[in-house]
């Protein structure tokens, strides 16, 4: 039998499927490449988390109309962390790998390549611009699951029981676009964080290969004057000066603790917001079906304000801001962006607050448990930390 030609299926214009498939990936890499560009400087960065944010929230709004606001917001800002994560893992990488590569080569680490890669992760999780995005994507992670969770396990959360009007589906573009403008926005103090690391690491890196390239006491009076502990004979010293140069290169403390006070406010409110949703959440599903009665939650994070979660969600944007604004520099953009991001999210949980306190006034108000409670509560959604009544 003779050997037959493979001939590649074609589509109705007469294109082949493999070169349709080169074509696309060919498409999809260099919109890769230029996102990582963006990311990683000049002043496209908020146009490349842009496109990231609506890539998430424009395929799930076309499924379901009221997930642009709710699966859409949680897991666009987890994929915009995400690719700013392995984005700068990656750059840091590179630029360790350039440092270790010319120690080596003068025997610093020829015997201990793994101190090699110690370097490039405690230097690289040890940042604060780290920790903030850790932050970013747990806290997406978490919402976007609990949102989706509660939205099949109770039923008054259920798709089919929003009284929201049906937008048409072209009409559901623009809201998409701008929504993740929003979301990109609030995100993008992470990604000027994330730049202010890879520069000072950079810095860092110049820094060990000239001294390797001096040697002896120059070298190491080079590094004392530039601030930095590392040296260029004992390879563990040269990682502590690794790690502490990026960090706090020419003495930039007070940079330094403003952005791990930025990620200690972020971690926290978004533990306070899981904690008070888990608790909203539990009470609900226990007295599912009854909507006359007031049943709380009124105990644990409901005795700091009425709305503990939107409070949360407040505080953890906010860390969000302040980690990364020491890093914002005398950039207009960045300053500009992500004050409008967080402009943005204190109209909306503002305004959040303000429906949700009408909405239970009109079901509970004349309830004594109600009542009583908003007495010992008084704040709606800032704690009134001052009040005795308050019980913590």
């Amino acid at each position: 039998m003779g050997r037959r030609n493979f001939v590649s299926p074609k589509t109705n214009n007469g294109i082949t499927r493999e070169s349709l498939y080169v074509a696309v990936s060919s498409l999809l890499c260099g919109l890769s490449a230029l996102v990582v560009s963006a990311l990683l400087e000049g002043s496209c960065g908020i146009v490349a988390l842009w496109g990231i944010a609506s890539a998430v929230v424009i395929p799930l709004t076309m499924y379901r109309q009221a997930y642009c606001v709710s699966l859409g917001y949680g897991y666009s800002v987890m994929s915009m962390g995400i690719v700013l994560l392995r984005t700068f893992w990656n750059n840091h990488h590179a630029l360790i790998s350039s440092a270790v590569a010319t120690t080596t080569s003068t025997g610093i680490l020829r015997r201990r390549r793994s101190a090699a890669a110690l370097v490039e992760v405690i230097s690289f999780c040890s940042s604060s611009a780290f920790w903030l995005t850790l932050a970013l994507i747990s806290y997406g992670f978490r919402l976007g699951s609990f949102l989706w969770m509660r939205s099949v396990t109770v039923e008054s959360f259920q798709p089919h029981k929003s009284t929201r009007p049906r937008i048409p589906y072209g009409s559901r573009i623009p809201l998409c676009l701008g929504v993740s403008l929003l979301y990109a926005c609030m995100s993008s103090p992470v990604m000027y964080g994330l730049r202010g690391s890879a520069a000072a690491t950079s810095e860092a890196v110049a820094l060990t290969i000239a001294t390797t390239r001096t040697g002896g006491a120059a070298g190491a009076a080079a590094v004392a004057a530039a601030g930095s502990s590392a040296t260029c004979h004992n390879p563990f010293l040269f990682l502590f000066g690794m790690i502490t140069s990026s960090h706090h290169h020419h003495g930039q403390w007070l940079q330094s603790i403003l952005s791990w006070i930025g990620v200690g406010m972020a971690w926290t409110g978004a533990g306070l917001e899981a904690l008070a949703d888990a608790q909203k959440y539990l009470v609900k599903f226990i007295h599912e079906g009854n909507d006359y009665d007031f049943v709380g939650p009124t105990g644990w994070t409901y005795r700091l304000c009425r709305h503990p979660n939107y409070w949360g969600e407040l505080v953890f944007w906010f860390g969000i801001f302040v980690g990364g604004a020491p890093f914002f520099g005398s950039s207009i953009l960045a300053w500009v962006a992500s004050g409008l991001g967080l402009y943005g999210i204190v109209g909306i949980m503002t305004t959040a607050t303000h429906v949700a306190e009408k909405r239970q006034d009109e079901k509970y108000s004349g309830q004594l448990r109600y009542e009583g409670w908003k007495v010992e509560v008084p704040g709606a959604l800032v704690p009134k930390l001052f009040t005795k009544k308050l019980v913590l």
